[in-house]
């Protein structure tokens, strides 16, 4: 299939593999950029919605972008209509709902803490902060648009729905969700012409900032001490603040069980939320940054976990009492995972240190004096013999080729051939060549020498010891997370079973949920989906009539009722199945040690037996240079010899 090339003002962009899907539209990776991202939509965009994504472009920053996947680009099909729009990739960073389950947050920030939750609703008030300094108004606030990275900076997406004004033209925001919408905002009809307000915003900010500081739970979400039914949004429409300290008269609302006292917050904190939640006269933006970061800034540390901080008002850790007391874990403290094995690390292993092989460079001596061996005085005879006998046959072919009038040369060629055959000829040629091959043998023998030298016989033996011996290592060394993961893949086990049971309590024919009418019910009960804890097989698994909306919408719902579960370890349980994966630990760190010994002991060997070579071949290599030497002094007093 062929890659979409789309047309921006600022450049042109090739959409990549596909990053996700909405109702709205499917974002793109770009093959030209990794750290930006495309937006395309599903439907042609109105010519309003141009408009607001070229204000949007024309007004963006560097402040913007820090922390809003913001329309950098607009762009264009073939046709030349605008169809998306360009924007910054938030990479590494997770919705935000993640944080309000302690599970989520051990898997996503094992080494956060409450300090954390704090962090983050700080840095949310500031990016509310500057986004009304700018003019602009989000409208639509949720626990879906909004992102966190591991630094607790927040990011923000489907910025194209925020609310702006460019002149006198404003851009509404045209959606919104039920549960972070302010009472004001139920009875005025459509989104699509309903101006927001900084303090609406206000008033779903604060939402979120109570799920973060009190760990999911909604502030109009509580303990119904009436008979009559109050949803989230009858609670929200009628200001009934369910950890309200007032207690006024209409407010049937409690907060749950198992929930944290709001007080702990501090004085300024608890005032600011019933401000927020019981009047429209509501805490500016600002006001929340400054009052959290003073909360920040005052935080405890527990001395029993480095997970524990709490607020400066409280005289002792929360989470070690209620933990404690009623045996629910907030936070899941890692130490909890370890055993004490981490405090006792072979030192054996530690200790290793595989070494390169690394051999000094061999120089040959300065020129070696040696004396010739002395040479058989019969080849100097021979030599003899055979220039004299040369001279008579010469002097005697003369007088014959004179006497019998024998051409000259014919003559010369005789003497020749006659010379090839005479036994002495022969003896020193065989003998010269003698004194050659020793020359060729000892040279043969030092360039052999050499070579082993600088590439030992046991090297790449070697070579492949030290890597298995450095897997072994490693191997050795992963062990202790392997099984902080296998013990944490315990709890989450545990953690999901018991939050299947308390989701199973809730079935889609006793709720109203947004868009689920009765054939859309139809259509999950056939896909084997009745309760909350059936949900999540919309995440894998596509039903004809449910799409990406309803989707969506099934999950927040899913969410919602999950706000209520608190998991509460078996403490047996946990223990006896972590008890096997330290066992299975146990063994494995045996059988490794053995193994990494074993492989030590032969990486030693095979250096033990490369060193006593090397030292071998030095004294040989020193010998074979005056051997050579030596030849070459030979064949040369032979030559002089007999030359």
């Amino acid at each position: 299939m062929q890659a979409m090339l789309y047309k921006g003002v600022r450049g042109s962009y090739t959409a990549g593999r596909v990053l996700g899907k909405g109702g709205e539209g499917i974002v793109y990776a770009i093959t030209e950029s990794d750290d930006q991202v495309l937006k395309i939509y599903n439907e042609a965009v109105p010519e309003q919605k141009v408009h607001k994504l070229a204000f949007m472009a024309s007004i963006n920053d560097l402040q913007l972008q820090s922390y809003a996947a913001w329309p950098i680009d607009i762009v264009s099909d073939s046709g030349g209509s605008v169809c998306g729009f360009v924007m910054r990739k938030l990479t590494g960073y997770v919705p935000m709902h993640m944080l309000f389950s302690p599970l989520d947050r051990k898997k996503l920030f094992p080494d956060k803490g409450y300090n954390f939750l704090v962090h983050v609703a700080r840095n949310l008030a500031m990016a509310f902060t500057q986004l009304h300094a700018k003019g602009i108004v989000i409208g639509d606030v949720n626990e879906g648009n909004l992102l966190v990275n591991e630094r607790g900076m927040v990011g923000m997406i489907d910025c194209d729905s925020f609310q702006m004004k460019e002149g006198e033209r404003l851009y509404y925001c045209e959606v919104g969700v039920p549960r972070y919408t302010a009472p004001e905002l139920y009875d005025t009809g459509s989104f699509a012409t309903t101006v927001r307000t900084e303090s609406s915003d206000s008033f779903a900010m604060a939402i979120l900032i109570f799920q973060l500081l009190m760990l999911g739970r909604h502030p109009f979400a509580g303990k119904n001490l009436s008979s009559e039914d109050i949803s989230e949004e009858k609670a929200i429409r009628s200001y009934m603040f369910a950890y309200s300290l007032k207690r006024d008269v209409g407010n049937y609302l409690a907060p749950p069980p198992d929930t944290l006292p709001v007080t702990m917050l501090g004085e300024v904190l608890v005032s600011y939320f019933h401000q927020s939640f019981e009047s429209r006269d509501r805490v500016a933006v600002k006001q929340w940054a400054a009052a959290l970061e003073q909360l920040l800034v005052s935080m405890k540390r527990c001395a029993r976990s480095k997970v524990h901080s709490y607020p400066s008002v409280l005289s002792e850790c929360p989470w070690c009492e209620i933990k404690d007391k009623r045996n629910i874990l907030y936070f899941l403290d890692e130490q909890v995972l370890q055993a004490d094995w981490s405090k006792d690390i072979d030192h054996f292993v530690n200790g290793i240190k595989v070494e390169k092989l690394s051999f000094p460079p061999l120089h040959p001596p300065p020129a070696i004096t040696v004396e010739a061996n002395p040479i058989d005085e019969r080849y100097r005879h021979y030599n003899t013999y055979q220039h004299v006998t040369t001279a008579l046959l010469v002097l005697v072919t003369a007088i014959v080729a004179i006497s019998y009038s024998m051409s000259f040369v014919l003559a010369l060629f005789l003497v020749r051939l006659i010379y090839l055959v005479l036994p002495w000829k022969k003896t020193l040629k065989e003998e010269g060549d003698r004194y050659l091959d020793r020359v060729g043998t000892a040279k043969s023998a030092l360039e052999s020498a050499l070579r082993e030298y600088y590439s030992p016989v046991y090297a790449s033996s070697y070579s492949n010891a030290c890597t298995r011996l450095k897997d072994l290592i490693e191997k050795y060394k992963r062990l202790s997370a392997v099984m902080l993961y296998e013990k944490q893949q315990v709890e989450e086990r545990l953690y999901n079973l018991q939050l299947d049971v308390f989701l199973r309590q809730f079935l889609l024919e006793d709720h109203t949920i947004p868009g689920i009418a009765a054939k859309r019910k139809e259509a999950l009960y056939r896909a084997n989906i009745y309760s909350a804890a059936d949900i999540k097989i919309l995440q894998t698994q596509s039903i004809q009539g449910i799409g990406a909306k309803y989707t969506q919408e099934l999950l927040l719902w899913c969410r919602q009722v999950s706000a209520d579960f608190v998991y509460k370890p078996d403490a047996s349980l946990l223990k006896q199945e972590q008890d096997k994966v330290q066992a299975e630990f146990d063994n494995n760190k045996k059988s490794l040690g053995v193994e990494i010994k074993g492989s030590y002991s032969q990486v030693l060997q095979f250096k033990a037996n490369i060193n006593a070579r090397q030292k071998q071949l030095v004294a040989e290599i020193d010998t074979l240079y005056t051997a050579v030497a030596q030849a070459e002094a030979d064949l040369d007093a032979f030559n002089e010899l007999v030359g």
